[in-house]
């Protein structure tokens, strides 16, 4: 009875285990207005100016931030993972996020971003090592 009880908390635990895995749909993320700018990503989250992404180019973006002002401490980077091969790069990094209130955003950065590639990117976004937002790009 004790080896049966066992098999079924082991068979729970490695269910459970697999489930956390996250699944993305690989889609572009939405679009959204703030003031005259369209901005992509997750609106009253997290999003930059709406650029179209050309592979191999270094191009601006500004960044913008709405959450608590504790959780917008620390240093920011984004890593690129391309859908095609699941290969991550690092795209962006900066000690800080900028203090100014863009356009309505709690804070807001600016940054030069390059994907080598052409296809689907998940852009993460990390403040202090913690998740914060991704965002889909296409990159032509």
């Amino acid at each position: 009875m004790k080896i049966k009880v066992i098999l079924l908390c082991l068979l729970t635990l490695m269910l459970t285990a697999c489930s956390d895995k996250t699944e993305f749909s690989w889609e572009e993320s939405s679009t959204f207005q703030v003031g005259i700018y369209t901005m992509r990503g997750e609106e009253n989250k997290i999003g930059f100016t709406d650029l179209l992404f050309k592979a191999g180019k270094r191009q601006k973006y500004l960044w913008h931030f709405w959450a608590d002002k504790q959780d917008l401490k620390g240093p920011f980077k984004v890593i690129g993972v391309r859908e095609s091969n699941g290969k991550e790069i690092l795209v962006f990094e900066a000690r800080r996020l900028g203090d100014s209130s863009h356009l309505g955003a709690d804070a807001s950065l600016p940054s030069t971003m390059l994907l080598p590639k052409k296809g689907m990117w998940r852009l993460d976004a990390y403040i202090n090592d913690v998740l914060f937002g991704s965002i889909f790009v296409k990159v032509v």
